[in-house]
């Protein structure tokens, strides 16, 4: 088997954890599933306000745990 591997295994540890886990909460958590305009530079501009937006809401929710941690201590 291919996993048996140390140096695959490593690899596909490390795929579960990188850019896979981000695309797939764009699609679940965000509700973005399919592009709204046609032609490869406006798909490009679409999913990189897509990306900004979903950055911008994880560094907010970072920010507001800690916020409440620091109310509560």
């Amino acid at each position: 088997m291919a996993l048996e591997d140390d140096e695959k295994s490593a690899i596909y540890a490390r795929c579960k954890v990188e850019v896979e886990s981000v695309f797939g909460h764009i699609k679940d958590k965000r509700s973005f599933r399919r592009f709204s305009l046609r032609g490869l530079e406006k798909v490009h501009t679409e999913f990189g306000i897509v990306a900004l937006a979903h950055n911008l809401l994880k560094v907010a929710g970072i920010r507001l745990t800690t916020f409440q941690q620091k109310q509560k201590s």
